[in-house]
């Protein structure tokens, strides 16, 4: 049977004070279940650190969100940091530990934990709506929205829940469809995503080598990513095709030489590279 709160502050697992209180060998992440908001890299150890520091030296820090668990503890439903910087402390033998009342030699560290109300969906929407999670970014989110889809959200109502326009959602979801390469790219910092997502739009499933292509042409310019200046160039002024249309039709009226013909296109068309490079 599916445990509560109350059931478990009467089995002991849970005590009461001024918030309730988990063991912290009793808060379980569920797998896979935060991926869909982070994927951990360097800046996340280093904030897990800097956060271990900061609790070590006194500073106080919000209530894990947690939910029961049927096979004893609870689940982590917000405060994953949080809960890897109490992890590393312990580790290194500086989160105090209490007497258990029952057997003194046994130490526990109790961490601060608030109950989670709400049902599968909306955890899925707390790795996106937390004041105190790091923001996810447009990929983690497109993996969030996608989830809720398939709770059957519509994406109205997800930009209802969330606060954000419906078009920033749909925006969102389209860069989640993007393929393998697409959202490497972003990651990498090669192309902004809102960019990214115009392409997949546009492109389909050709949108990864679309932005490749641009990328080459960015950094043959001098520039580090795919931009919409470079994506679309900028559109060759009317008066640069009218004079290369004019100076092939004078040396066909007057029947200059082909070369001289060649040499007036050519300088030409350069003009209108270089419109296009400074786009």
């Amino acid at each position: 049977m599916q445990p509560t709160f109350k059931s478990m502050r009467r089995d002991g697992a849970i005590k009461r004070g001024e918030a309730n209180a988990v063991r912290l060998e009793d808060i379980h992440e569920e797998p896979g279940f935060n991926e869909l908001a982070r994927d951990y890299d360097a800046d996340d150890e280093q904030a897990i650190a800097e956060l271990a520091a900061f609790i070590k030296a006194g500073g106080i820090y919000p209530a894990l969100e947690v939910r029961p668990r049927a096979e004893g503890g609870v689940w982590l439903v917000d405060g994953h940091l949080r809960s890897r910087a109490l992890r590393l402390l312990d580790a290194a033998g500086d989160l105090p530990r209490t007497p258990n009342k029952e057997d003194p030699k046994v130490l526990e560290a109790w961490v601060n934990v608030t109950p989670f109300v709400g049902n599968d969906a909306e955890r899925i929407l707390r790795l996106d709506t937390s004041s105190q999670r790091k923001d996810p970014g447009d990929l983690a989110r497109g993996r969030i929205y996608s989830a809720l889809l398939a709770h059957n959200w519509t994406p109205q109502q997800i930009a209802t829940r969330t606060g954000k326009p419906l078009a920033t959602i749909q925006r969102i979801l389209t860069l989640a469809s993007g393929n393998t390469d697409v959202h490497e790219m972003v990651k990498a910092g090669e192309v902004k995503p809102t960019i990214a997502a115009q392409a997949v739009k546009t492109h389909g499933d050709k949108a990864g080598a679309v932005l490749g292509a641009a990328l080459v042409e960015a950094k043959a310019i001098g520039k580090t990513r795919v931009t919409n200046a470079v994506l679309k160039p900028k559109r060759i002024p009317e008066s640069l095709v009218e004079r290369l249309i004019a100076s092939l039709r004078v040396c066909s009226d007057t029947h200059e030489p082909l070369q001289e013909a060649l040499d007036a296109a050519r300088a030409l068309l350069k003009e209108i590279e270089e419109v296009r490079g400074n786009g």
